[in-house]
């Protein structure tokens, strides 16, 4: 699907919506980093019943773009990507070398994508995951004017390609930058450019949120993914994560994008009676299953 240059948030997010709800899953869930040699994703995703896949992009350069793009546009697949900012490419910081890495990081990224066929990029867009500190209310104003500063013109490269980019909170103890939706819209308001704005993720938002629902109305009209995780990333819908009310604030908001299960196969527990395989085809299958009759109702 091409995409013109939006003339406001909500007409950008609008033209990233489909006429039915898309259900995915990440590529993490069975490996750490997605190359050439796991091509045989693609049709197990298919096979499992999902209409999206979402691949995380570590590095640039990762994989053969354009074929996998083809490959996934076959099966009629959605495609996305989970930015994957590591300490050494960072926004936030006053250090040229990180700012410039993750600049040139995202810039590859959102390429990518289009080599792809996709319009959409997820993830902690700001800063690398591992760097956690306690900042003074001068020194965040100061990280959060930097970042802004830098995603604008991110912002102006993506729109030149169609390519939307989604500001995704963190858990605390991954990094201390935007843990909450309310951090992630004031970010995207300093930013104040209709490609750069907000998605949800329910596994951190489960741990900084008061309420999951109230805080997915507050993204508002401002939403263009979902990461619908359940509050272990485990099987959606086999945990205490409010998916009524979830599913209440996604309709009051007239969301219809893509729900994507992000499980992360190097941190699922292991139990005496089930393997990591046993465990990863639960959360796939039955996860699949619950999302599509939860959500398509």
């Amino acid at each position: 699907m091409q995409i013109k240059k939006p003339r406001s948030p909500a007409t950008f997010c609008v033209l990233l919506r489909y006429s039915l709800m898309k259900f995915g899953i990440s590529t993490w869930l069975w490996s750490p980093r997605f190359t050439m040699d796991e091509l045989h994703l693609i049709q197990k995703v298919v096979d499992l019943g999902f209409d999206w896949i979402e691949i995380p992009l570590q590095d640039i350069d990762q994989f053969d773009y354009a074929r996998v793009g083809t490959i996934a546009r076959d099966y009629g697949l959605g495609v996305s990507f989970t930015a994957v900012l590591r300490e050494d490419r960072d926004l936030t910081v006053d250090d040229p070398i990180r700012n410039r890495a993750a600049l040139e990081y995202l810039r590859h990224s959102i390429n990518a994508i289009t080599q792809m066929g996709g319009n959409l990029i997820g993830g902690g867009i700001y800063g690398g995951v591992g760097r956690t500190w306690h900042a003074t209310p001068d020194q965040r104003k100061q990280e959060y004017e930097r970042a802004a500063k830098f995603l604008r013109g991110i912002g102006e490269y993506a729109a030149d390609q169609g390519v939307v980019l989604g500001i995704e909170t963190l858990v605390r103890f991954r990094h201390s930058f935007a843990n909450t939706i309310a951090d992630a819209l004031e970010l995207a308001t300093l930013v104040d450019h209709p490609a750069i704005q907000v998605m949800a993720d329910t596994f951190p938002m489960n741990v900084e949120e008061k309420n999951v629902a109230d805080a997915i109305e507050q993204i508002g009209n401002r939403l263009i993914h979902v990461h619908a995780n359940e509050n272990d990333r485990g099987t959606p819908g086999s945990g205490h994560m409010d998916w009524q009310g979830i599913r209440s604030a996604l309709k009051k908001i007239n969301y219809n994008g893509a729900l994507v299960i992000e499980s992360m196969g190097i941190e699922l527990r292991v139990s005496a009676d089930k393997s990591l395989e046993a465990i990863q085809d639960e959360i796939a299958v039955e996860g699949c299953r619950f999302l599509k009759q939860f959500f398509a109702r």
